[in-house]
């Protein structure tokens, strides 16, 4: 399973960390980024589908559905 903090590791929560996991990052703003070089927020249609997937993914590692 994936655990954010200690605590979440502690209380058996899962988390999936996406600024660690889905490699969306000031480097690849410019391809995932709603508007490249501004707010780092939103993202374009590119980067909603990486989080999707990598969120499915951490769901099917942690509870094997």
């Amino acid at each position: 399973m994936l655990y954010g903090r200690q605590s979440d590791a502690d209380n058996s929560i899962p988390v999936c960390n996406l600024w660690k996991t889905s490699g969306i990052n000031r480097r690849t703003w410019s391809v995932y980024g709603a508007v490249p070089g501004d707010d780092m927020v939103h993202c374009s249609n590119q980067g909603y589908e990486l989080i999707g997937d990598v969120i499915s993914g951490a769901v099917v590692r942690s509870f094997g559905v």
